[in-house]
């Protein structure tokens, strides 16, 4: 009997706290009810985001992802992937075409050339090997960046040619 005593001070306190929080329509609505758990679920059932909404938030927010220079393609592919299974939960399926058309979308404009390569060649790959191009290219990516930056760090030309006060020949005037 103790404990139950004890439990009902609790209750009342947070219904209390929960009741305050409320502006006063929603705090007619609720204090009727007879302990926190059941405001909360009636708070619950009646806020909850619908499938639909979820659905179409969860979409939304996969086409919005793009993959940033730094971030590497594996995590991408990763988030892509949770995307697609947690629409696959809420009875939105994708077909593989559409999945890899959503991925090559989301690349950065440094995988232009893997897009352009991939759609004239018409390739059909999997998931998983589609993954596995792309984190090959990233490495070819990372690779060209590197010899690029060797190359810029060498010595420039010597200029040939006429210069100020010289003849055509090469002999000062």
């Amino acid at each position: 009997l103790e404990k139950f005593n004890d439990w009902n001070e609790d209750n009342i306190d947070v219904v209390c706290l929960m009741l305050g929080c409320m502006d006063h329509r929603m705090r007619t609505k609720y204090q009727s009810s007879g302990s926190a758990y059941e405001i909360l679920q009636t708070m619950k059932s009646a806020y909850k985001e619908s499938p639909n909404a979820e659905r179409l938030n969860t979409f939304l927010a996969m086409m919005e992802t793009k993959l940033t220079r730094g971030t590497s393609v594996s995590d991408h592919m990763t988030a892509m992937t949770s995307y697609f299974e947690k629409l696959e939960a809420l009875k939105c399926t994708l077909d593989d075409n559409l999945k890899t058309d959503i991925i090559l979308r989301s690349l950065s404009s440094d995988y232009k050339g893997y897009i352009q390569n991939y759609k004239i060649n018409e390739h059909q790959k999997s998931l998983e090997e589609l993954q596995a191009s792309l984190k090959t290219f990233e490495d070819t990516l990372k690779d060209s960046k590197d010899v690029h930056l060797t190359v810029r760090k060498g010595k420039g030309f010597k200029k040939s040619g006429k210069g100020k006060g010289k003849k055509p020949n090469g002999k000062p005037k």
